[in-house]
């Protein structure tokens, strides 16, 4: 081969390598992060495509990311509402009283009609090893005129209270066990990939000298 194709095979084989390095850091960015929390998810989730965050004015409310698909709908809330040090897991009395005001508005919400309470669960996340665990409110209402089945979780984590909203029209109601997988499936996912939190120091010990003094 002469020094021409020599050439060419190199300029290839360059422009091979750089199209893959960035096709893969492309891939590597395709997640969302939950600011302010650590956790991330990716942008799609089943048939859910993530659509855009809000931030509230009011910091301790945190910010909501929106996942959209054809007749379903899923909203992420993240935030700590001012508290420090919120227990992991959704059985402490912050994370109760959070899940009782999330149920009230849905239950008492303007656009909303004939709310029925379905059940509430414990429900465990797809994991491997020690799941984590969210409390769930299923419920069945109208929103304008158009009948939906809801499902609230509510869990804490690394010092934020995660709050989700998945909702389905009726029509396509029947995905609900699909769905719940894959959007619990992927949280599990967040969670379990979070930075570790720092250990705590142990306490210094001081060794006390002993000195023998002979009679």
């Amino acid at each position: 081969m002469n020094a021409r194709g020599v050439g060419v095979r190199v300029l290839l084989v360059a422009c091979w390598l750089y199209a893959t390095g960035v096709n893969a850091a492309a891939l590597g960015d395709n997640m969302i992060r939950l600011a302010p929390s650590p956790f991330k998810l990716p942008q799609n989730i089943g048939p859910l495509r993530y659509s855009g965050e809000n931030r509230y004015s009011d910091r301790r409310m945190g910010r909501a990311f929106t996942y959209n698909a054809s007749g379903i709908s899923l909203k992420i809330y993240v935030y700590d509402f001012g508290l420090r040090g919120i227990p992991d897991g959704p059985d402490s009395v912050a994370a109760c009283e959070q899940f009782e005001s999330a149920k009230r508005e849905i239950e008492l919400g303007g656009n909303y009609q004939k709310v029925r309470l379905r059940g509430e669960f414990s429900r465990p996340m797809p994991a491997a090893e020690a799941p984590p665990v969210a409390r769930e409110a299923v419920y069945e209402f109208d929103r304008n005129g158009t009948p939906v089945v809801s499902v609230l979780w509510v869990t804490a984590a690394n010092g934020y209270f995660l709050k989700l909203r998945l909702s389905l029209r009726k029509e396509v109601a029947d995905e609900l066990a699909d769905a719940r997988e894959q959007v619990l499936g992927s949280i599990a996912q967040a969670l379990s990939a979070r930075p570790p939190s720092p250990a705590p120091h142990a306490p210094e010990t001081t060794q006390e000298a002993s000195i023998d003094v002979e009679s």
